[in-house]
């Protein structure tokens, strides 16, 4: 009886869950890896071999399977088998001949006391006489604060051709970034390759385009041979659904508004020979489209036509260019239904609104707000002081819902402007011009002398001269900002309101000046953007000189993350200039 009743303890013994022990402090040590089969950097390891990790902890199942990725993915997928305080990982067939492979265990990656691996761990070992030598290294630049780690991605070119969908399959190499976004890409294969990095969101690792948030380099692809680098990555949007309208409004019998899914300037000249409308009951005509009419920076356009409308039902058929990036469907056709109208426009434009009001600094940003889109008939209008002292204005003369006015020359401090603007100078893609008694006069008052900044200059000695590099000054607290051309790593303003604010600098590809975000599908290089993090007081009446922004380490402030935890220490990479590689 004894004997039965140890066999069926021993029986829930070998069956019991895994399951955290109970009592005692809290445990918050980390696992770490205590061990791998074969070691760091095997050689002529079998294609159907196995590889385990041993741990100092006991590890959760669920978070194993998550955790692990293996590069250059196995052609037939992998299995994973983690128990007690190991986890092993073979090949579903086999491994490739002559391939270095990488195998990361991300920070996804915990014990059962819910402890995270913390720093991903990076293994590599290969099925051929010799490991890839290939390194690549860099970091990620983002002034928005990064919810995750996002992951660094490599994808090869084949044949020397690289679509932009590849951006978006399971990339050849991946590693996760440090906490101060760091990657290195170590025993790579040379050859070109994409390079891009995401936030991970559903660990996956692979890129969910629109969803998840992308970086890229300047350069579409890089070169691995021995060591590149550093390379920094910016933003980029990373959205690849083709546009499309999402709405039509007839204005008056000759003028359409539309709405697109997001903004698309670029897109004028593409779909200007694409549009059609046909009327949907039987008349043998439609209409033809005779200009095609963006808002800039909004998703907003206006079509005007040859003929006019009756009131029937239309639609309209247009080709918008694709976003997969393969060259055999270069549009996707669509068509939306509206109503016709037979009125004309005769509504006037009215003003919405001038801004800034009140105390300006001495190059402000002056804009006009309508409430329908108007174009002014010249470009440049002057404004004066109650002295005569006349200042120069230049505004675009394309359509457009709000007027900037750009000055010319420095205001003089303390002095009252009056800008008057004839009914004239504007007018709505009708023809209408603004006939409200109220418009046309505005003022703006120039910030006294004893609340500026004479002066404020410094640099860095890392940044050199660099074609379109400018910098900027951002008070806190206000949307404003101020822009100064680059001169070989330094910066000077002059006459900016006093108080606190921060330094940026940007590489102005676009001519915008302001920085921008790039594209991956289609490819629009991003512009290389940093903000420093350092406030910087503009004092007033004083001039503030040898203002030193530490450029050389705002990529990298921790150590770039090791490939592997192999006995012999990896030093840092030297990153001496996060924008060395502009050209």
């Amino acid at each position: 009886m004894l004997k039965k009743s140890l066999l069926i303890s021993l029986f829930f013994l070998s069956c019991a869950r895994q399951i955290a022990p109970s009592g005692g402090p809290d445990d918050k040590t980390p696992p770490s890896v205590r061990y791998t089969t074969p070691v760091i950097g095997a050689v002529k390891f079998p294609v159907k071999g196995t590889v385990t990790f041993g741990f100092s902890e006991w590890i959760d199942k669920k978070t194993a399977e998550k955790c692990l990725s293996v590069f250059p993915p196995p052609l037939h997928g992998i299995k994973i088998k983690a128990s007690g305080k190991t986890i092993s990982l073979s090949p579903a067939q086999a491994f490739a001949e002559s391939t270095t492979y990488h195998i990361e265990l991300n920070s996804s990656l915990n014990d059962l006391h819910g402890n995270s691996i913390g720093t991903p761990f990076h293994f590599f070992f290969s099925t051929g006489p010799s490991i890839d030598s290939g390194k690549i290294y860099g970091c990620i630049l983002s002034t928005q604060s990064q919810p995750a780690q996002p992951k660094a991605a490599l994808f090869a070119e084949k044949a020397g051709f690289f679509p932009d969908s590849g951006f978006f399959a399971v990339p050849n190499y991946l590693v996760q970034t440090d906490s101060s976004g760091g990657f290195l890409f170590d025993h790579i294969r040379k050859g070109r390759y994409a390079l891009i990095a995401f936030i991970d969101a559903n660990n996956d690792n692979r890129l969910q385009p629109g969803i998840e948030r992308a970086f890229a380099s300047i350069e579409k692809t890089v070169t691995i041979d021995s060591v590149s680098g550093p390379v920094v990555l910016y933003p980029v949007n990373g959205d690849t659904i083709t546009n499309r309208l999402i709405s039509l409004k007839p204005l008056s019998n000759r003028v359409i508004a539309g709405i697109w899914a997001r903004p698309a300037d670029t897109m004028a000249e593409s779909i200007l020979s694409q549009w059609r409308i046909q009327r949907l009951d039987a008349a043998p005509t439609g209409c033809r489209v005779k200009e095609y009419l963006p808002l800039r920076l909004t998703p907003r356009f206006l079509l005007t036509l040859t003929d006019t409308m009756s009131v029937a039902a239309y639609r309209l058929l247009y080709a918008a260019p694709s976003q997969t990036g393969r060259d055999k469907t270069p549009f996707v056709r669509d068509s939306i239904r509206f109503e016709g109208v037979r009125f004309a426009d005769t509504a006037p434009p009215a003003a919405a609104g001038f801004f800034p009001q009140g105390s300006v600094g001495l190059k402000p940003r002056m804009k006009l707000a309508w409430s329908k889109p108007v174009a002014p008939s010249r470009a440049t209008w002057i404004m004066a002081d109650s002295l005569h002292d006349t200042v120069t204005l230049t505004l675009s003369t394309r359509l457009a819902d709000t007027t900037f006015f750009h000055v010319q020359r420095a205001l003089k401090p303390g002095a009252l402007y009056r800008l008057r603007l004839p009914d004239s100078l504007f007018a709505d893609v009708s023809g209408n011009h603004p006939r409200d008694s109220a418009f046309g006069n505005y003022s703006v008052r120039a910030i006294a002398a004893d609340d500026i900044c004479n002066s404020l200059s410094g640099g860095d000695s890392c940044l050199r001269k660099t074609a379109r590099a400018k910098w900027l000054f951002m008070p806190l607290g206000t949307e404003d900002y101020y822009v100064v051309d680059d001169s070989g790593g330094r910066f000077r303003f002059d006459s900016i309101p006093a108080g606190k604010g921060r330094i940026g600098y940007f590489v102005d590809f676009n001519g915008d000046a302001r920085p921008t975000s790039g594209n991956l599908v289609p490819w629009i290089k991003p512009e290389p953007y940093t903000l420093f993090p350092d406030t910087i007081e503009a004092r007033a009446r004083w001039d503030i000189e040898n203002i030193v922004v530490e450029a050389c380490e705002a990529c990298v402030k921790k150590q770039t993350p090791p490939v592997s935890t192999a006995p012999v220490p990896r030093s840092k990479p030297n990153i001496k200039n996060p924008l060395q590689s502009i050209k």
